[in-house]
């Protein structure tokens, strides 16, 4: 939240990357697991909600934010960029479902993306309000077929 904090001072745009973990919370975490930022060799999808009261980032005493609190933190002062993140296929849409729930009420500038074409179509469903776009890259965690179909841009067309 520090960094949130500075940045909103400085009236800089955030972006952040958010995924699920366990409980439907959504923490602000860009890796796949928590090793860089908290040392705790585990996936973030695996936290709740006390562990992530007991984890801190590095040698500091902030805390992984949850997206509901960083958005409460903004509170409209500069543009969110929300970088929406799943590692792997999921059938389910329960990203999508609880990153629509978080920003439904959230007033100012914010934009989403995903480099997952599924969920870049499945949040063109649930969001109105927001633009929404997918981003590529090498997609080195996806599957063949998956990084193929991430590569195209797709959803892109879609509107």
């Amino acid at each position: 939240m520090a960094a949130f904090r500075h940045a909103i001072s400085h009236g800089i745009p955030i972006e952040l990357d958010v995924q699920l973990a366990r409980a439907d919370l959504l923490v602000v975490v860009h890796d796949r697991d928590l090793l860089r930022l908290t040392g705790a060799g585990m996936a973030a999808a695996d936290v709740d909600l006390d562990l992530l009261s007991r984890l801190r980032i590095g040698s500091s005493d902030e805390r992984i934010a949850l997206l509901p609190d960083m958005l409460a933190e903004v509170a409209g002062q500069v543009p969110v960029l929300l970088d929406v993140r799943r590692w792997g296929a999921a059938a389910s849409a329960g990203l999508e479902r609880a990153v629509a729930a978080a920003i439904g009420s959230y007033a100012g500038p914010l934009a989403l993306q995903s480099f997952d074409p599924l969920a870049v179509l499945r949040f063109r469903r649930l969001i109105s309000a927001h633009p929404i776009g997918q981003v590529s890259g090498r997609l080195e965690s996806a599957g063949r077929l998956a990084a193929l179909a991430g590569r195209s841009m797709a959803a892109n067309l879609t509107a």
